[in-house]
């Protein structure tokens, strides 16, 4: 059952509920998701992507962390649940000291909520940055059709390959399972120990476990939406619009994937920046 947050009127809320993970327990795939209040409007957009391409599976779910629960829409949906976020009401240009801060909140949470979902091979957590599109059940697929505990978008170019696949620390899949929440638990204890961002040590523990990428040109980062000719939008699972300066680059390359065209950006928004 969903209670009304007592702190809602200063903008700052718990989960609904009396333990959500209790509740997200018998959802099928969840998608977790961070936003703050400039990408809300394109975070909601995405769980709405979400919703509709599990409306066929059994009872998908979003968890949505945010700034100001009572700004977001997408808290009162139905299988949508909200959790607040701290300091995280005004975006920061990537790669900075207050940015790395803000998103160093993501691995740990998705762990936890990992622990304290009851073990089940057929289901999992799917992490969704907001500048991302979505038209396949990706979670679903992973499930099916591997037997990996990770599964995560390729970051591209990748400087270690082939040794092993570079990993995008803001699309991934995690299986509900022990060895699952093990690999999880050891990159948190590299951010923890040696101050490095969730991506670099979700790289470190790619090489040590059950890990496997999704295909680049189906599951595309900015680089090769942008770039790689074996991308092509309508054949998309999904697409990132990384690899791009800023919010008004990113916006404009999420709308013309939405409308399923080729993306053709400024030059100016065109970046090295694997944000």
């Amino acid at each position: 059952m969903r209670v009304v947050c007592a702190l809602a009127l200063i903008g700052v809320c718990v989960a609904r509920g009396l333990g959500v993970a209790h509740e997200l327990a018998a959802c099928g795939q969840i998608a977790v998701l961070f936003s703050d209040e400039r990408w809300l409007p394109e975070t909601e957009r995405l769980v709405g992507e979400w919703m509709r391409v599990g409306a066929r599976a059994a009872g998908h779910c979003a968890l949505v962390h945010v700034w100001g629960e009572r700004n977001a829409s997408v808290c009162e949906w139905e299988r949508v649940w909200c959790r607040p976020l701290r300091g995280t009401r005004d975006s920061h240009a990537w790669g900075g000291a207050r940015y790395f801060a803000r998103i160093a909140q993501r691995l740990p949470r998705v762990l936890r909520l990992l622990l304290d979902l009851p073990t089940d091979v057929t289901r999992g957590v799917l992490v969704l940055d907001s500048d991302v599109v979505l038209w396949r059940d990706v979670a679903e697929r992973a499930a099916r059709r591997t037997n990996a505990s990770l599964v995560a978008q390729q970051e591209w170019p990748c400087q270690s390959a082939p040794a092993y696949p570079c990993v995008n620390g803001g699309v991934w899949w995690a299986r509900r399972t022990p060895a699952a929440a093990r690999l999880l638990g050891s990159a948190a204890r590299l951010m923890r120990q040696l101050g490095v961002p969730d991506q670099d040590a979700l790289q470190v523990v790619a090489g040590r476990g059950s890990v496997r990428v999704w295909p680049r040109a189906t599951h595309a980062n900015g680089w090769v939406v942008q770039h790689d000719a074996d991308f092509a939008v309508r054949d998309a699972h999904l697409a990132h619009a990384n690899w791009l300066r800023t919010y008004e680059c990113k916006r404009l390359a999420l709308a013309q994937l939405r409308a399923r065209r080729v993306v053709r950006v400024p030059p100016g928004c065109a970046s090295k920046a694997r944000n």
